[in-house]
């Protein structure tokens, strides 16, 4: 809650309270009650509340916010900036969906250098083969596990050449 402290009486009231003047001793600055044009007394402001920054710092008020900004080269932004920087990320994200769409465009169909290779048959190495048939119908091994198994298969197959 803002207080301001009355220049006369010295007394702290919540800023609510101060249409005409101080709510305590009617002080209004030598201006008359009906014509207030500046609060007579300092005005107080309380220190923002307890809290944690982005990167998990606890904040506990404004100069440590300051200096914590400082520190870690930040900015703070407002919601115009974030309004900018919408926009900005809004019309990126426009152009890549644009050169995505134009893609089809520019890539060529496909030809096969080589039209017999999609009908032969495909050819398994001596290892694919004994590694398939050694977990048929067993569950999928770890990757350390399988790593292992296939170099444990890979030394049996080379010992028996």
């Amino acid at each position: 809650m803002r207080s301001r402290m009355c220049n006369k009486c010295r007394v702290f009231s919540p800023v609510d309270e101060w249409d005409y003047g101080c709510p305590s001793c009617g002080y209004d600055n030598g201006h008359g009650n009906g014509y207030f044009s500046e609060f007579p007394g300092v005005e107080v402001i309380p220190d923002i509340p307890r809290f944690k920054s982005p990167d998990g710092a606890i904040i506990e008020g404004r100069k440590q916010w300051r200096d914590h900004l400082k520190r870690t080269d930040c900015v703070e932004m407002g919601h115009s900036d974030m309004k900018v920087a919408k926009e900005t990320w809004n019309k990126r994200q426009e152009k890549h969906y644009d050169r995505i769409k134009n893609a089809a465009n520019i890539v060529s169909d496909w030809s096969d250098p080589n039209p017999k290779s999609l009908d032969a048959p495909i050819r398994r190495n001596d290892l694919a083969v004994e590694m398939a048939n050694r977990l048929h119908g067993r569950p999928a091994p770890d990757r350390k596990t399988m790593i292992k198994l296939t170099l444990d298969e890979m030394r049996r197959i080379n010992g028996r050449r």
